[in-house]
């Protein structure tokens, strides 16, 4: 049987090994891609985990709804107490959102491949038609199909830490090209000066191009409008970019 993906024990050190992600930065980006005007909206952040780009998009004046699959980390972000404007719910709450009540969707940080098949894909993203207002928009961002076949998935080790706490992770990875997927197998040893803790973690990741993604869009009622990178917004993807970013509006359903 498979490790758990995010599990409680990973949930706990989540934000210590992404301290230094840019989530302001990628919250500024969506506004700017978007179109977004600069507070009074609601934005479904869909794949919250511990709230932190929510507290971004709160921070800018917006109301936000966290969804998310994984109650550890749902506990963290609720923790957080970022007011009466933000609300963390489980995942599967999604079918008593109010229709067209949102003005945006963002799934970040490559949530659309964890999705476990095209069926969840389409599903998901149907689900989203329904909830955004006219007009509605989209962001989200994927591991990308050219750079994942350039680059080649590679066992890396990475550290990190705070004032009590250590972190190694080492990510191993299986690539499966027949289904598009590469499963990461993580070992974490966490160690402060009290106790050394040891566990692992199984993430499966799906890779697709823009013309798969932009063919789920098209089929759920959407308009893909660009696709980009969180370094350069203004340039075109390529063989080098393992993550990229889409931007899509919502449309009348063909």
């Amino acid at each position: 049987m498979a490790a758990p993906c995010f599990d409680s024990d990973y949930a706990r050190i989540y934000d210590l090994i992404y301290a230094g992600k840019g989530y302001g930065r990628e919250v500024e980006i969506c506004i700017s891609k978007a179109g977004l005007a600069d507070s009074g909206g609601h934005i479904l952040d869909y794949g919250c985990g511990t709230g932190n780009h929510a507290s971004v998009w709160l921070d800018r004046g917006f109301r936000v709804t966290g969804l998310d699959i994984n109650d550890s980390m749902l506990d963290i972000a609720r923790k957080k107490e970022l007011g009466p404007q933000a609300e963390f719910l489980h995942s599967s709450k999604i079918d008593q959102l109010e229709s067209q009540s949102l003005d945006a969707v963002c799934m970040l940080f490559d949530v659309l491949s964890y999705l476990p098949s095209s069926e969840a894909v389409q599903e998901l993203m149907d689900h989203f038609h329904r909830l955004l207002k006219p007009d509605g928009r989209f962001i989200f961002d994927f591991w990308y199909e050219p750079a994942v076949l350039h680059l080649k998935p590679e066992v890396r080790t990475a550290h990190f830490q705070d004032e009590f706490t250590r972190v190694r992770r080492t990510a191993t990875p299986t690539h499966f090209s027949n289904e598009k997927s590469i499963v990461v197998n993580y070992e974490i040893i966490v160690s402060s000066d009290e106790r050394e803790l040891k566990f692992e973690e199984t993430h499966r990741m799906r890779y697709f191009s823009q013309a798969e993604v932009a063919d789920f869009l098209n089929t759920s009622g959407f308009k893909c409008v660009k696709f980009f990178t969180w370094e350069e917004p203004e340039r075109e993807p390529n063989q080098e970019d393992w993550s990229i970013v889409c931007f899509a509006r919502k449309d009348e359903r063909p």
